[in-house]
């Protein structure tokens, strides 16, 4: 049985849904007053309720609200599809072209976050990837040119969000990241490089977990995750990527034993001097 949502009663899918909103709106140059002045029904309170997500909107309201900023074709889809959906747990949506509207949320998350913690298996967490890096990641699943240069942006735009000191981003990595010579050795060699400096920033954290402590089984042996933590105001979020989908976890309890998991994970992990040593080693031993 899933537990009760401990301070909202909010969806991953229905804060999807308010983000969409405020994004649409600014995105057709309008104020909350302009969109007001062409919804009779709804007032200049209402509206801000809805996009901050204190108050759902119901699908007609929402056909109304993108009717009033001019929004249509799949643009309203996606968004009318949120709305329809708004109650559901978990927001699973398939890789297509372009930024996704679950992409949109996430990132908009993000940069709400206090607090990021990130577990990652197999390669090098995106927060903290070189743009080559990236652009190797991104070819695998893109083949037109602009479509990766489109990823690799928007991977290097997210991570400027490390640069506050209002956020805090704990991440462990298998160490079997630190020898996966995606685009060669040089191209790894700099993207290590790249870990030991921006580990050095005071609000991050970056732990690698030894493969000989992996003689004792662990949950994150099941896969990659990364999960936001923010404010009173909203329950934590947690995002799993799949190889052609991704999905938001919203339930408390299955948040909290991915968060259980990343806990159990830095314990096993060599300390942030410990793990900045040893990826020094790894370069050197590359060199």
């Amino acid at each position: 049985m899933s537990r009760a949502r401990s301070r909202t009663n909010r969806t991953a899918r229905s804060r999807g849904l308010a983000a969409s909103l405020h994004r649409s709106r600014t995105d057709a140059g309008m104020t909350i007053d302009d969109v007001a002045a062409r919804t009779p029904d709804l007032s200049r309170s209402t509206i801000g309720r809805m996009e901050t997500g204190e108050r759902v909107p119901t699908p007609e309201e929402t056909a109304v609200l993108l009717a009033a900023m001019g929004v249509g074709g799949n643009a309203a889809s996606y968004v009318m599809d949120l709305a329809r959906r708004a109650s559901e747990s978990h927001w699973w949506e398939g890789d297509r072209p372009g930024l996704s509207p679950l992409m949109q949320s996430w990132i908009d998350w993000e940069d709400q976050a206090s607090g990021i913690v990130e577990w990652t298996l197999d390669v090098v967490p995106g927060l903290l990837q070189t743009a080559e890096y990236a652009r190797q990641l991104a070819g695998a699943w893109a083949s037109r040119p602009a479509e990766i240069e489109a990823r690799v942006a928007t991977r290097m735009a997210r991570q400027t969000l490390l640069s506050r000191d209002t956020v805090s981003y704990d991440v462990v990595i298998d160490e079997a990241v630190l020898h996966r010579p995606i685009g060669g050795a040089t191209l790894l060699v700099d993207q290590l490089r790249h870990l030991i400096r921006t580990a050095e920033r005071p609000n991050i954290s970056l732990q690698v977990l030894p493969t000989a402590a992996t003689v004792r089984a662990h949950r994150g042996l099941i896969g990659s995750f990364i999960a936001l933590q923010f404010s009173e105001k909203d329950d934590p979020l947690v995002q799993i990527e799949h190889i052609s989908s991704a999905v938001i976890v919203d339930d408390p309890a299955e948040v909290e034993a991915h968060l259980a998991a990343h806990s159990t994970l830095t314990e096993m992990a060599m300390s942030p001097a410990e793990s900045a040593d040893l990826i020094r080693h790894v370069v050197k031993e590359m060199e």
